[in-house]
């Protein structure tokens, strides 16, 4: 599902998906919402009280835009470099800019940006929640002027602890290249087909990339070069080879899967092929790239790119490679969620853990559990944490990693969040918890913020949120009045928190913690 969703929204930017390092940004404001954040920034350099008049100004401004290859050495392990020529070549420096676009910009540069963006995103959350919450304006006026005109504080970006070759995971695209000679490229496509400028281009300049994946996909490129069977066409729909997935981990471990179009390819045929890769990378010139783990997902139909219609093959070494996280060990497999930048989400996740500890009973709702990172980074530091998933496939993975690691005071269920929030109040005896969302999406369906708001003993809620102008509306229905609809008291933000996961990009995770309005005083009326 989080491939699916964000392979959509970098499709839409006109860049192939390279695992979530789609850059989910937030979007440019129109004119007027600039002009808007410039009227704001002024007062709040001044030390100017924001006046009812003032803000309703900037609201009414809010609601006027809201409907808007190489040849094959005879040697048979023969070495292929990775060196970068000095004259990149202009594919490559399209690829480049378009997944890096602050490849040339100095690091604390770039989080001054980002830091910018999450501003910005939360001065929208600010004029949203007076837009649709009238009662608690007088609230978010003394918020606004308490925190320079937003409505909770944010605090510092965290950096990430690395800057290149982050990536563990990338999907390569597999095509011929668009520069006449139709020579076959393992690499990233950007533009579109129909604005007549989609190109593919070779990953070598990419520095988030580590030089593993950067020599698998020149190895893989040689290998599909001196194939018989062609590159998949996507406009139409002939040729075989399609895309190249590439895991790795901080274990040396080096997981690949390609992606093989069967056509009208028999069964014989097909078993040839793989027969052919098995001892290309177990004996083969590929041996140099140190892979563990061979997988090979056929597509037999158009709708074969879809998780649920496509099946992963084993056909040799390891079944999984292993990380390890905040010194748990963790089991991945082709389909496994897993964070693309691994010093990043620990430092993440242990954020989160400090967010938890402040809730004196110590438990724990996790919202999205996936294959159980978030809840076993936790479970050390709380008391209890009950994680939910509605992917069956991650519950048992979940449920692996936790007997992996001797956790046993998360309990993990396979179902919807909204399904299981009723249950909850039984499975804690009437303690308090605290839910931490942290969803493959950019928003959570409203259906889990209703649920959540009708828990009464969830007293805080973390969201992780990778695209915070997306989830606004999350955020707003977390802080609505308590209504025949929205059951169950508010809850207010205490702080956002913008932590770098992605170098080089504008990727930016924002995490904002809220508390449910149990006071009078809590929340000014």
């Amino acid at each position: 599902h989080y491939h699916r969703r964000h392979h959509h929204l970098t499709r839409q930017r006109g860049v192939s998906a390279v695992n979530g390092s789609v850059f989910c940004c937030s979007r440019l404001l129109q004119d007027d919402i600039n002009t808007s954040m410039m009227e704001a920034e002024t007062n709040r350099n001044n030390n100017s009280n924001i006046s009812d008049q003032s803000f309703e100004n900037l609201s009414a401004k809010r609601k006027d835009v809201a409907g808007s290859s190489q040849d094959v050495s005879e040697s048979k392990k023969s070495k292929i470099s990775i060196d970068i020529p000095d004259d990149i070549t202009t594919a490559g420096e399209k690829v480049k800019r378009a997944l890096l676009p602050f490849c040339d910009v100095p690091y604390e540069d770039q989080l001054r940006r980002k830091a910018s963006d999450v501003r910005d995103a939360m001065v929208k959350f600010s004029w949203e929640v007076h837009r649709t919450c009238p009662k608690w304006r007088n609230w978010l006026k003394e918020q606004m002027k308490n925190h320079s005109g937003v409505l909770c504080e944010i605090e510092k970006i965290r950096p990430s602890p690395v800057l290149n070759a982050y990536r563990n995971k990338s999907e390569f695209t597999i095509a011929s290249s668009s520069n006449g000679t139709n020579e076959r490229i393992v690499g990233f496509r950007v533009g579109s087909y129909r604005d007549g400028s989609s190109v593919v281009g070779e990953p070598y300049a990419c520095d988030n990339l580590p030089d593993s994946m950067k020599l698998i996909a020149k190895v893989f490129q040689q290998y599909v070069r001196q194939s018989q069977y062609d590159v998949y066409n996507d406009q139409t729909h002939d040729g075989h080879w399609r895309q190249l997935i590439v895991r790795t981990s901080s274990q040396n471990d080096i997981m690949i899967i390609p992606v093989f179009y069967a056509q009208f390819l028999s069964d014989d045929e097909v078993d040839a092929e793989k027969a052919a890769m098995t001892e290309y990378f177990s004996d083969g010139d590929g041996v140099q790239c140190g892979v563990t783990s061979l997988y090979f997902r056929c597509l037999s139909n158009r709708l074969g790119s879809c998780r649920q219609h496509a099946v992963n093959e084993h056909l040799w070494g390891k079944k999984c490679i292993t990380e390890v996280l905040l010194e748990l060990s963790f089991h991945i497999y082709p389909d496994t969620f897993f964070s693309f930048n691994n010093p990043a989400a620990a430092l993440l996740y242990t954020m989160v853990g400090d967010l938890c500890l402040e809730e004196p009973n110590n438990i724990v709702f996790n919202i999205c559990c996936s294959t159980g990172t978030v809840a076993l980074s936790l479970a050390k530091r709380v008391k209890s944490v009950v994680a939910v998933d509605m992917w069956a496939a991650n519950i048992e993975e979940a449920k692996k990693n936790a007997e992996l690691n001797n956790v046993t005071n998360v309990i993990f269920h396979h179902a919807k969040a909204e399904e299981v929030t009723n249950q909850l109040d039984r499975w804690l005896k009437g303690q308090s918890a605290v839910a931490v969302l942290d969803s493959p999406c950019a928003e959570m369906q409203s259906k889990v913020i209703y649920a959540l708001r009708r828990c009464h003993f969830i007293h805080r809620v973390i969201y992780i949120s990778c695209n915070p102008v997306a989830a606004i509306q999350n955020f707003t229905d977390l802080m609505r009045p308590k209504s025949q609809t929205m059951k169950g008291k508010a809850f207010y933000p205490v702080k956002a928190i913008p932590v770098d996961l992605s170098p080089h990009t504008k990727l930016c995770v924002m995490v904002v913690m809220f508390k449910r309005r149990r006071f009078h005083t809590d929340m000014m009326c």
